[in-house]
């Protein structure tokens, strides 16, 4: 190679490597008009890699496109699946739970009429958006937990008046979790000359399926009145504070949670702690804190307990558990506001223990009339022939 074809090569290199930099730096130069030509002259085939470039680029766009495109269109779905999910599950541990009442001899439930000064308002479900939350199960007992802390609020002094309490107070009809309790609430009624028959109802009727609010109205002007067992009521008070209002719910802390998986003690106590939770196990509550309390001493000594009836497996989410856990408490409507609300999951995470209760003589005897079809047109017709008597 000659000396002028060498000093062209290397002016060339210099003019590129001088373009190249400036550009970079992002400066304009007197050197990038000269380096310009190096840079056309060397990039020939330019033209096919940045073709090359853009196609790969476009696959790339367009997949990213797709995928924004499914998700749009699969979002609201998933979400709207997921609401019925959680509301669906809920209502089918609350069907578990039975709870009683008086009713007349036409079948018909028995409303405690209290005097109205003014027309209550009409009861509005509010439709609100809530942004749904999904479930953390490596935080998931720890939220359980948190469920149950109850707000501590100020005692505040306050006097009404008679008028003041009795302006818009709702007629309702009395359901009872203890059958014993309805029970004396009949005779009660019986006394006082009052046509009343127990009967009993599912608690999820009570809280409808997919109902916006907690207002449960069988009219404008009737409301459902859940009577909660009375040691329930005094244990919520006591723990909860004046303040505590609703159904009470029970759990322990440490909680018990409930799987079909036939794991063995010693994997089941080295994860309890230190694993997330199983998706498909749940945790449980109860109505009674006693209950709670002695299904824990069960689980405890036991380690695993199953029950044979449901092949299902109990547990206590720790390594060490206690021997007296502590029991918390929180209310059925708390919960039931959240799966209807932004935290739908719960609604297939928890399960309810169904209370136990030893029936009494006359509530057995009254149980079974219930049951038997033939009185109610009976009892229409003894109280027909009672009025042409008459």
């Amino acid at each position: 190679m000659s000396m002028t074809k060498r000093l062209v090569c290397l002016f060339l290199l210099i003019n590129k490597w001088i373009g190249i930099s400036e550009a970079l730096n992002g400066r304009n130069s007197k050197f990038q008009k000269i380096s310009l030509l190096s840079r056309i002259l060397n990039t020939d085939n330019l033209p096919e890699l940045k073709e090359g470039y853009l196609k790969k680029q476009e696959k790339e766009i367009k997949k990213e496109l797709e995928k924004k495109k499914y998700t749009t269109v699969l979002t609201p779905v998933l979400e709207t699946y997921e609401r019925y999910r959680g509301q669906l599950g809920l209502s089918l541990e609350l069907q578990k739970v039975t709870l009683y009442y008086a009713v007349d001899y036409s079948n018909d439930p028995i409303v405690s009429q209290y005097p109205k000064n003014e027309r209550p308002e009409i009861y509005k479900p509010q439709n609100k958006f809530h942004k749904l939350k999904k479930p953390n199960y490596y935080t998931l007992v720890k939220d359980f937990l948190s469920l149950f802390t109850q707000e501590k609020q100020e005692k505040t002094q306050a006097t009404y008046s008679l008028k003041q309490l009795d302006t818009g107070l709702p007629n309702g009809i009395m359901l009872f979790m203890d059958p014993n309790a309805c029970a004396d609430h009949v005779v009660e009624l019986n006394k006082q000359d009052k046509e009343a028959r127990l009967a009993s109802t599912k608690l999820n009727t009570v809280f409808k399926l997919f109902e916006t609010g907690l207002n449960f109205f069988r009219d404008r002007d009737t409301v459902n009145l859940v009577v909660p067992f009375s040691e329930s009521l005094v244990y919520a008070t006591n723990k909860g504070g004046s303040n505590f209002n609703g159904t009470p719910l029970f759990t322990t802390d440490p909680p018990i949670y409930v799987t079909k998986r036939v794991d063995s003690t010693e994997e089941n106590e080295s994860n309890a702690t230190e694993d997330k939770f199983n998706s498909k196990d749940k945790l449980l509550v109860f109505f009674t804190p006693t209950e709670a309390k002695e299904f824990y001493k069960k689980v405890r000594w036991e380690k695993v307990y199953k029950d044979e009836k449901t092949g299902k497996y109990y547990r206590i989410w720790s390594k060490s558990p206690p021997y007296r856990p502590d029991v918390k408490v929180t209310s059925l409507e708390k919960i039931y506001g959240r799966v209807h609300s932004s935290e739908p999951f719960w609604g297939y995470l928890l399960e309810f223990m169904p209370p136990t209760v030893k029936l009494e003589k006359r509530t057995e005897f009254m149980l079974k009339e219930s049951r038997n079809l033939l009185l109610v047109p009976w009892y229409s017709l003894k109280k027909i022939l009672r009025g042409l008597s008459l």
